[in-house]
């Protein structure tokens, strides 16, 4: 199985992806994250793993980088640590891997693009969000073998049962 998950911002995917972490506690996992402000604005990006790793991947003023995405300053030695050097590790293994997100502000890291695409040509079963109607997206969405979904609001609670579905078969 390997299914990526896509929809429109707030449509719940890291909300159902949270759930299904829950359900599998011996899966591997990386979340993504906003970091807000006192007054609720985003402020930066963060990322967490099942392994324990925590980090801030991106910000507007904490970090000092020259890779930008829109407003945000984006640390790539950060995201190779957080996320891509933990996802090629977790393809040698053969347990669930579920990322949240696949996105364009990873992306910028060679080394995430390529541990993606390993990730999704490994024997392991996978869960990914990723981007919503980017071109970029179909390097992934196009791989054989890969199924692509759209979640919205009207169909979260569908997704979340086609979702617990698709994973029943997987160890927990």
């Amino acid at each position: 199985m390997k299914l990526l998950l896509t929809g429109l911002p707030k449509a719940g995917k890291t909300t159902l992806i949270r759930e299904i972490i829950a359900k599998f506690p011996k899966a591997f996992w990386v979340v993504c994250g906003e970091i807000l402000d006192d007054q609720g604005e985003r402020i930066g990006f963060k990322a967490e793993t099942s392994t324990g790793l925590q980090g801030v991947i991106a910000h507007k003023t904490d970090i000092d980088s020259n890779v930008m995405m829109g407003s945000y300053r984006v640390d790539i030695a950060e995201v190779d640590r957080l996320l891509s050097d933990p996802i090629k590790e977790a393809c040698l293994s053969d347990q669930l891997m579920i990322v949240d997100e696949i996105g364009r502000m990873q992306i910028l890291s060679s080394k995430f693009a390529e541990a993606a695409r390993a990730m999704l040509l490994s024997n392991n079963p996978v869960l990914a969000t990723i981007r919503y109607g980017d071109e970029w997206t179909e390097e992934y969405t196009g791989l054989e073998g890969v199924e692509t979904v759209t979640m919205t609001e009207e169909n979260r609670a569908e997704m979340r049962e086609k979702l617990l579905a698709e994973l029943a078969g997987v160890p927990s």
